[in-house]
């Protein structure tokens, strides 16, 4: 059974056409078997989701470092990368379509799609899975911290903080993994900081 551990922020609010900001890549995930994965990313509520997974996807690669944009309508496109850092990320709902943009200073990796509402809510999130997970063998892909920093959300074609002096006014609703899986440790809701343990 595979068991996931990951942390997920939302704002409070879902009247947001875009988001962006940076996430730090400090290091290399650890624990990962065949099929396990380690992702870092932004999104427009559970539709559009773009940023970092560390996987090895069996096809002969092994575990490497890819961008992707993870929704259907993108085609779950992905490239493999060695990012630097730090990267920025970017999604923009153009009323008809989604930008989705990783930039790492020497790379622009985007893909664009189709939409099926003009308004999200904002989500940070980090998250894993592993699975060759036993109830005896427990969770092991694990990640130190992992940094988000200068988020933005866009509502009303303006381009708005989303962090701890914010928090209030935009909202942050913590989602953490559900009983039957794990969670990861938060350092920080928003911008977040968090770690898989």
């Amino acid at each position: 059974m595979a068991l996931q551990e990951f942390v997920k922020v939302y704002t409070a609010e879902s009247n947001f056409t875009g988001i962006q900001g940076y996430i730090s890549v400090p290091a290399t995930p650890t624990g990962l078997s065949t099929y396990d994965f380690v992702n870092f990313f932004l999104a427009l509520d559970d539709y559009y989701e773009v940023g970092l997974s560390y996987a090895d996807k069996g096809d002969g690669n092994g575990p490497v470092w890819r961008y992707f944009a993870n929704h259907a309508k993108f085609g779950q496109q992905n490239q493999i990368v060695s990012p630097t850092s730090e990267v920025f990320v970017k999604i923009v709902n153009r009323g008809t379509e989604a930008d989705a943009t990783v930039q790492d200073g020497r790379i622009t990796f985007s893909r664009t799609a189709a939409v099926a509402s003009p308004t999200y809510s904002g989500k940070m999130l980090i998250g894993g899975e592993d699975n060759s997970a036993t109830s005896s063998s427990g969770y092991t892909p694990r990640h130190p911290q992992v940094t988000f920093r200068n988020v933005k959300v866009q509502r009303g074609g303006v381009w708005l903080d989303w962090n701890a002096t914010t928090q209030s006014s935009l909202g942050a609703l913590v989602n953490r993994t559900p009983q039957y899986q794990r969670q990861g440790m938060v350092i920080q809701n928003v911008p977040l900081i968090a770690q898989l343990t």
